[in-house]
């Protein structure tokens, strides 16, 4: 039993009431707003982005995950991270950064975050939903997931 519980304990739990689908929709739409937003407060370019359904740690439930790309000119890459914040929390994200030289933004149990990578000048962008256990329909969606890209992205 204390070990069922701190598997459950290591997921964060969202809306189980939402469709397989529509918690697909908003990570999507999440993505692409975030990435947008960045890409406007400083510049950047080549938005590539893309997702799919994993199983989450612990191996019950399962989250719609992603990732992608920016690119964006050189800058002062703390300035940036602000305008970036800025930006994200104006479309309609809450800050929850935890740590320097992030931003952690969340929206409609989605949760973003995007840091300048300084190995190959990117900013390597993460979005994932909370878990959810889905039955029927939607647990036979989220078990044939293919990876998707997220169309929308271009400048």
């Amino acid at each position: 039993m204390l070990g069922i519980a701190a598997m459950l304990s290591s997921c964060s739990w969202g809306r189980d009431s939402r469709s397989a689908a529509a918690t697909q929709q908003a990570a999507v739409h999440a993505a692409r707003d975030a990435m947008k937003a960045a890409a406007n407060a400083i510049g950047g370019t080549r938005l590539e982005a893309g997702g799919r359904w994993y199983n989450c740690s612990g191996g019950i439930g399962h989250q719609y995950v992603g990732g992608g790309v920016m690119t964006a000119p050189k800058g002062d890459v703390p300035r940036q991270l602000n305008a970036i914040r800025s930006a994200m929390v104006g479309a309609g994200f809450t800050d929850v950064t935890q740590l320097e030289g992030i931003v952690g933004v969340e929206r409609d149990d989605i949760t973003l975050t995007l840091k300048y990578h300084r190995a190959y000048q990117g900013w390597p962008v993460s979005f994932r939903s909370k878990c959810h256990i889905y039955r029927g329909a939607d647990a036979s969606r989220v078990k044939s997931s293919a990876y998707t890209t997220l169309e929308g992205l271009g400048p």
